[in-house]
Formats: C-alpha cells, sequence, structure tokens
C-alpha cells in the first residue's frame, strides 16, 4: 500500500536537494527568493489550470493535497479478514444481522453493499449498482490526480514568463550597470521555481492521487465481490478462496495478519451450511 510519508519527504527531498546543491556552488538561499515570479508562477498556474478544467475543480486543490498526505486507504489483509467475517456472520446469524455491523461502518461504499443485501437486493442488482457507484467514485477521486498534473504542465511556462517579465524590468532600467548582472540572475530564478515546481511537486502529487484513487478502486472491487457473495448466500471459507484469486500476487495481501491468513477452523463451513 502506500506509503503515508512518501509525497511529504519525497517534495522535501527534491527542494532541499536544489536548495543544498546551490549554496554549495557558493550561492546563498536569498538568491533563490523571487516573490514577484512566485506570484506569477504559482497564480499562473492555478489561474490556466482552471481556465482548461473548470473552476468547480479549483476545490480539489486543497482535498488533493489532503488526500495526498493521508490516503486514508484500508489494508487489504484487513479488509479481506473483515469481509470473510461478515460472510461468517451472515450465514449464522442471518443477512438481517448485518444492519447494524453496515451502520457502524466509516465507508459508504461497503455500507452501501451491505444494505443492499440487507433489503433483499438480486445479486445482479447490487453489482450494477455497486459497479455504478463505484466508476463515479473513481472517476472523482482520479480529477485531483488529473488536476495536479495539468498544472504541471503549465508551471514551467510560467516560470518563463516571469524570467521574461523579469528582463523586461532590468533592461528598461540600466542606469546602475553594476547591478545589471545580479537583477539578471535573479529573473532567472523564475524559469527554475516553474520547472522545479512542476517537477517536485505538481506531477508527483498528481501521480500520487491518481495511484491512491487506483488502490481505493482495488479495495472497492475485493469489497463489491464479497457482498455479491455474500448476497449468494456463499460460505466465509469459499469468499476467503475467491478474495485470495482476487488478490493473487499482490505483496499486500500476502502480508495477512495472524489468525486473519490462517485456515477456516475445521468445522466451520459445515457450522454455516447447517445454520
Amino acid at each position: 500500500m502506500i506509503n503515508r510519508l512518501s509525497t511529504v519527504l519525497g517534495v522535501v527531498l527534491a527542494f532541499a536537494a536544489v536548495v543544498v546543491s546551490h549554496v554549495i556552488d557558493h550561492g546563498s538561499i536569498s538568491q533563490l527568493i523571487n516573490v514577484p515570479a512566485f506570484v506569477i508562477i504559482f497564480g499562473g498556474t492555478i489561474g490556466a489550470t482552471v481556465a482548461a478544467t473548470s473552476f468547480e475543480d479549483l476545490r480539489v486543490l486543497i482535498q488533493g493535497l489532503r488526500l495526498a498526505i493521508n490516503p486514508e486507504i484500508p489494508e487489504l489483509a484487513r479488509t479481506k479478514g473483515d469481509l470473510v467475517d461478515m460472510a461468517r456472520q451472515a450465514r449464522v446469524s442471518g443477512v438481517l444481522s448485518l444492519e447494524t455491523r453496515a451502520h457502524e461502518l466509516d465507508d459508504p461504499y461497503l455500507a452501501h453493499g451491505l444494505l443492499y443485501v440487507v433489503d433483499g437486493m438480486d445479486p445482479e442488482e447490487i453489482v450494477e449498482q455497486m459497479q455504478h457507484e463505484r466508476r463515479a467514485l473513481y472517476k472523482q477521486e482520479a480529477a485531483a490526480g488529473a488536476f495536479f498534473e495539468t498544472a504541471g504542465g503549465f508551471a514551467p511556462t510560467f516560470g518563463i514568463i516571469g524570467t521574461v517579465v523579469g528582463l523586461i524590468a532590468v533592461l528598461s532600467n540600466m542606469t546602475d550597470v553594476a547591478a545589471l548582472a545580479p537583477s539578471i540572475a535573479v529573473a532567472f530564478t523564475a524559469t527554475l521555481w516553474g520547472v522545479l515546481t512542476a517537477n517536485a511537486f505538481w506531477l508527483p502529487v498528481g501521480m500520487r492521487l491518481k495511484k491512491i484513487a487506483e488502490e481505493r478502486q482495488l479495495v472497492r472491487e475485493v469489497q463489491e465481490a464479497a457482498v455479491v457473495s455474500i448476497a449468494r448466500g456463499d460460505t466465509s471459507v469459499k469468499l476467503d478462496r475467491q478474495l485470495s484469486m482476487l488478490l493473487a500476487g499482490r505483496p499486500e495481501a500476502a502480508r495477512e495478519r495472524k489468525g486473519r491468513s490462517e485456515p477456516a477452523p475445521a468445522g466451520s463451513e459445515a457450522e454455516e451450511a447447517g445454520s
């Protein structure tokens, strides 16, 4: 699964590498600070991205940052174990016993699926309903990644625009020739920040958000398969095998916790069948 700290550490490391290398090359951090360039790069990048998408998509900027830092993706092993336990409960105590458990869940997608089972919907209808909801959720989550990747395409260009604007200001006032070279150097920091923010912030965060959306999609596919299995009256042992095949090859699923990866106790399937 996705490491929660990788985004923050990765972005900080990328920016720190540039700043440290500049200092090692006998530069100073103050030489890299260019407030007008920051205004052009970030303001222009966000404005162009909104123009390319929609104003409503601007809300995903903050939501995307929050999601990238704290993905909140359930562990596959834990998810599988919980689903198998729900299947066992449905066989032993009946599907109506899942209603209370559904209302206690923090995951609306899974809760809706369990309530479909409690309401007696046909498995085919449940599949159709959950697939529709799953696709809608994926589209919404992937939109955040698309916003950041679009911004990553605009940022370098606005860095160049910032440099041009800085050079215009410098060349229009050449009364102090001694200050000409330092002023030109400051103007070029706009290009640096444009390229740096694109490759160390916008694009990596966008790729991470798409990865998070894919991971959440996989979890929902597992949940959907389990809900449909419960609706069909399958035993927990059968569901466990089904989910194991679905997650085959996933390293996360191989690290199941003790007690969840163990085979079902002898006679458990017979107990469910006799309930």
